[in-house]
């Protein structure tokens, strides 16, 4: 009998009981015989920070494990199958292994998901019967979307983490294990740059209830806190990406992925909409960059948009580059003094996070090209509609509308009203 037809006959929870003891049965008798390995102690340091309140020294692991089909997937689609606190994997190398530790991780979600149950097998085969049963897909499974999502969403990636580090590369160049590893033990605590989506400083400097709860040095709590609370509400997670905004600025993928589906939206952009050039942040606009630049043009393609942004990450901010035409971080400092006396004149990186942050929320200018003040009085119907002093709304309709229709950012703006664009000379450094 196909597990479907089990569920459907028994509302999912007696089935996915039934279906969950059936293969744990198989998969004992299967590796009667099979060392149950436990976790080296490096690998218990290192995810002992992604899984804080799980307790690593009860898991036990098999390797070449032989598993049945778990009636939710055939057998030569599986990797592992995990029972209580115990994984059973096809492969040999786990630990030692990228893709082995990415695997061994999703395998403890699901033993996370096995301690959110009070450690009741019989409860988590209920859920894991009825989540199958609402979907008909062993994929969509809320049970293994979060395993997986968990996976995808860790703010790593190995080419993207050794690039913005140049000590990592004479160490152990592009092995993605031994990166893994360094970020892992080391990189994490340190706060270091390790996906395009995340900045550990920035998540946890800007967000007042993480610094009191964590302090202002924890980075790794800042990484967890992202994982398992941030992301779902949509926190803007570093100055190049804030989800929410990705979301509201692009409405054919709200259309696709709903407003709030965060996950969706941020592997749409790793996956698709920076090589898109997309803008992903308020405070950073892609193409605007690559294309204001003289020296990026004659450096890169016209869809040099991961360039650019690399570029900018470790190059661009430090030297003050406009990134926007709402937001040119020389002009925000020379035109608020109280900003140049906290960071001084040429502290880039922190004065662009204020006005990220702060200013903009405060109606500071933060170009020549777009005042939320002005805009918001000149444009009665939006003063309407947003508000007197929601300076966000007004920057927001102004680059996804304004712009282009041809209104008014601010007074003597260089803007064309015929054409929407910046009539600013390119910008050279």
């Amino acid at each position: 009998m196909e597990a479907l037809d089990i569920l459907r006959n028994s509302d999912g929870c007696a089935g996915g009981k039934a279906i969950y003891n059936a293969a744990k049965t198989a998969t004992l008798a299967n590796n009667a015989g099979r060392e149950r390995k436990i976790l080296k102690p490096e690998t218990k340091a290192r995810l002992t920070k992604l899984f804080p309140n799980l307790d690593l020294d009860r898991i036990r692991f098999v390797i070449n494990a032989e598993l049945p089909s778990n009636w939710f997937e055939s057998p030569d689609k599986i990797d592992a199958m995990t029972f209580g606190y115990t994984i059973f994997f096809k492969e040999p190398n786990i630990q030692w292994n990228y893709n082995g530790l990415l695997r061994l991780i999703h395998e403890l979600v699901h033993i996370d998901q096995l301690r959110r149950r009070d450690d009741n097998e019989n409860v988590f085969a209920c859920d894991y019967g009825q989540g199958f049963l609402a979907t008909e897909d062993y994929r969509k499974n809320p049970l293994e979307v979060e395993a997986t999502d968990f996976v995808k969403m860790l703010p790593f990636d190995p080419n993207f983490y050794v690039n913005h580090n140049d000590d990592l590369f004479s160490a152990f160049g592009r092995d993605p294990y031994k990166a893994f590893a360094h970020w892992l033990d080391f990189g994490m605590d340190e706060g270091r740059l390790s996906s395009t989506v995340f900045d550990a400083k920035f998540y946890l400097n800007n967000s007042p209830d993480l610094l009191t709860a964590f302090g202002q040095y924890n980075y790794s709590a800042a990484v967890t806190h992202w994982l398992n609370s941030g992301i779902n509400e949509g926190r803007i997670s570093s100055p190049g990406f804030d989800v929410s905004f990705y979301l509201n600025q692009h409405p054919d993928l709200q259309a696709e992925f709903g407003p709030k589906n965060y996950v969706a939206a941020i592997n749409h952009w790793v996956s698709k909409g920076l090589d898109e050039g997309r803008r992903s942040s308020r405070a950073f606009d892609v193409s605007f960059y690559l294309s204001h630049h003289q020296d990026l043009i004659d450096s890169f393609t016209s869809q040099g948009f991961s360039e650019a942004f690399d570029h900018w990450l470790q190059k661009g901010i430090k030297e003050g580059r406009m990134t926007t035409p709402a937001f040119d971080v020389r002009y925000y400092l020379e035109h608020h003094p109280d900003i140049q006396i906290v960071h001084g004149q040429t502290n880039y990186k922190p004065a662009m996070e204020h006005w990220l942050t702060i200013g903009l929320n405060e109606g500071r200018r933060g170009t020549f090209e777009f005042d939320a003040n002005y805009y918001l009085n000149k444009y009665h119907d939006l003063r309407t509609l947003f508000g007197q002093k929601n300076y966000i709304a007004a920057h927001d309709h102004w680059i996804k509308e304004g712009l282009s229709q041809g209104l008014h950012g601010a007074p003597q703006s260089r803007s064309n009203k015929k054409s929407g664009r910046i009539d600013s000379p390119l910008h050279k450094v």
